[in-house]
């Protein structure tokens, strides 16, 4: 005789749960959804994390050995707005009008002559 174990799969209990949540109100669904985030443990932006995928920092990478794969993720937003400015960050002033107005002025004699 085989026992048959009870347990649902990850899968079945994630469709489970967006059953229940369905019924809820909005905000209460906005609430989960910061809650589940910030339950995550992922890497604050920086280089070290920078052009990995998401789904490696959150441990959901190829080698990973969670059930959670299972689960095929949603698609990816791409950077956020905080790695966008870490890339383009400097420590230089920005430039000013009158720079500005030669590089243009350089730019125009280049194509035009």
């Amino acid at each position: 005789m085989s026992s048959i174990d009870p347990t649902p799969t990850p899968s079945e209990q994630l469709s489970e749960i967006m059953d229940r949540v369905k019924t809820w109100p909005r905000t209460l669904k906005i609430a989960l959804a910061k809650r589940v985030l910030d339950a995550l443990d992922v890497p604050e932006p920086g280089p070290a994390t920078r052009g990995r995928p998401v789904e490696e920092l959150i441990g959901l990478g190829a080698g990973s050995s969670t059930s959670e794969q299972s689960v095929p993720p949603r698609a990816l937003r791409g950077r956020s707005v905080a790695e966008i400015i870490d890339t383009y960050k400097t420590d230089q002033p920005a430039p000013d009008d009158e720079t500005i107005r030669l590089w243009i002025d350089e730019h125009r004699m280049e194509k035009y002559g």
